[in-house]
């Protein structure tokens, strides 16, 4: 299972732009290891990338509260109106 999660990134590795750089690097992991927190969570990660980008969007910029965009802290409404949830069994916290 771990092996099939590191994947993406080692498929992707030669496309990636800068990704011989350390920061690219730090950026790869970071991005990978919060989608696949989103899809450990039963959530589809492109509505998951898309709710998060909107709200960075709107806000011209990061959210300032990052904590609300973690799987388990993310209304149902909102769930609901970009469609995120998978439909399989729920593994998270909350």
């Amino acid at each position: 299972m771990a092996e099939r999660c590191l994947r993406p990134g080692a498929l992707g590795r030669k496309n990636y732009y800068g990704i011989h750089s350390e920061w690219s690097g730090k950026l790869l992991a970071a991005s990978m290891s919060i989608l696949q927190t989103a899809a450990r969570n039963d959530l589809n990660v492109e509505a998951y990338l898309k709710y998060y980008l909107d709200a960075c969007a709107s806000n011209n910029g990061p959210p300032p509260d990052l904590e609300q965009f973690l799987p388990w802290n993310i209304p149902d409404v909102i769930i609901r109106e970009y469609g995120m949830r998978t439909g399989r069994k729920h593994h998270g916290p909350g």
